[in-house]
């Protein structure tokens, strides 16, 4: 794949946007889009540019000439011993993950104070800090075709804490099944790997639909007692997506 398409992908979904609505931003077609990532079409230099603007990147790095995405603001905010390919996007970022556990854990909690005190003051939001954000497929799991994980169909959720390590992307519980560990509309993260110990919590897809489960040896327990095992051998369908690493903070 030629270096434009693989990066415009990259940069599309890091923004957690669809091909359509890039299109849209862009006054392009759905279909210009999607043969631009698959390097069927090449853009011309107006779109390459209106790209590039939207991004907030240079051409160069559009083409793989550069491996910085905006030199002009990696030289604006840049600071001793900041690598010079960080991305200016994730400046904020990087600078908060040089901090030690402590201070890290001060920011999060002064972050928490500032909006629990203007959910009673009823003065004007106190602006959140998004540090982290990572896909979100938010088809509950438990309600439909698990085909959905193996797609792009998902959002970048917005996340004020780091996520736990590993992490690869977050799903939506659906159901009771797994009740008092995990309730209906719970926010799982996900470590994407295709088996788990025994003991460990995952997502499961089961003749199509995807679950949350305890794995065992011979099946799959639910932790409310009202679900009874699903034994492998009533199965011939079972797929492991990933391993349960924590569940999202509200």
């Amino acid at each position: 794949m030629p270096i434009f398409s693989s990066r415009l992908k990259e940069l599309r979904t890091s923004k957690g946007l669809s091909q359509q609505k890039l299109a849209d931003c862009l006054g392009t077609s759905k279909s210009s889009v999607n043969m631009y990532e698959r390097g069927e079409r090449e853009p011309g230099l107006e779109m390459v540019e209106n790209i590039a603007d939207f991004f907030n990147v240079d051409v160069d790095y559009l083409f793989g000439k550069s491996d910085i995405p905006n030199r002009a603001l990696v030289q604006a905010y840049s600071v001793p011993n900041i690598p010079s390919e960080v991305d200016p996007d994730m400046f904020v970022l990087y600078m908060y993950k040089k901090l030690d556990t402590e201070d890290k854990a001060e920011i999060r909690g002064e972050m928490k104070q500032m909006l629990k005190a203007d959910k009673y003051s009823g003065d004007a939001p106190v602006p959140v800090t998004y540090l982290f954000s990572m896909p979100f497929y938010n088809i509950p799991v438990s309600a439909g075709t698990g085909e959905f994980l193996d797609s792009d169909d998902y959002e970048m959720l917005d996340l004020t804490d780091e996520p736990p390590r590993g992490a690869n992307f977050i799903v939506r519980v659906s159901g009771d099944s797994m009740e008092p560990t995990y309730h209906d509309g719970d926010k799982l993260f996900i470590k994407q790997q295709p088996n788990i110990e025994v003991g460990e919590i995952g997502i499961f897809m089961i003749d199509g639909n995807v679950y949350v489960k305890e794995f065992d040896s011979d099946g799959l327990i639910s932790h409310n007692d009202k679900y009874d095992k699903i034994k492998f051998t009533e199965f011939e369908n079972i797929r492991c997506y990933g391993k349960v690493v924590g569940s999202v903070e509200e």
